[in-house]
């Protein structure tokens, strides 16, 4: 098989007051003290042929109280909609983040839905729409 997947995990270490973040053709956001920082991953198959000599990339962040994670699938950002049927973007992801931010998680999950079908209200998705916010 040779297609690839997106994936993002989440570690927690809440003895050291630590996180790491690793990923395959995924991206994870971070909004801190309402910065939002990017961290990208490599897109390796699994399940395909695997580079003999690939080393996976981990990012160790300090764990600080306040700290939101997104981890998102392709789908939110390449959904078709708006007045001319165009993708939602990156860009309007992370605006719409930023903004949202300082809401509790419930409240911002409603923002973030009431923002989807707003884009995409007579528009068929033609993938899935995945997301998870993990506050510190």
């Amino acid at each position: 098989v040779s297609i690839g997947i997106d994936l993002s995990i989440i570690y927690i270490d809440k003895d050291k007051k630590e996180i790491d973040l690793a990923g395959s053709g995924a991206t994870i956001s971070q909004i801190r003290e309402n910065v939002l920082t990017k961290f990208k991953f490599d897109s390796i198959n699994i399940g395909g042929k695997f580079p003999h000599s690939y080393s996976g990339q981990i990012n160790n962040l300090p764990l600080n109280s306040n700290d939101i994670f997104y981890l998102y699938t392709d789908g939110v950002v390449d959904m078709k909609g708006g007045e001319s049927g165009k993708k939602f973007t990156s860009k309007r992801l992370e605006e719409l983040l930023i903004k949202v931010s300082k809401l509790s998680l419930a409240e911002q999950k409603e923002c973030i839905s009431q923002a989807i079908e707003e884009w995409t209200p007579n528009s068929d998705r033609i993938d899935d729409i995945t997301m998870l916010a993990i506050k510190i």
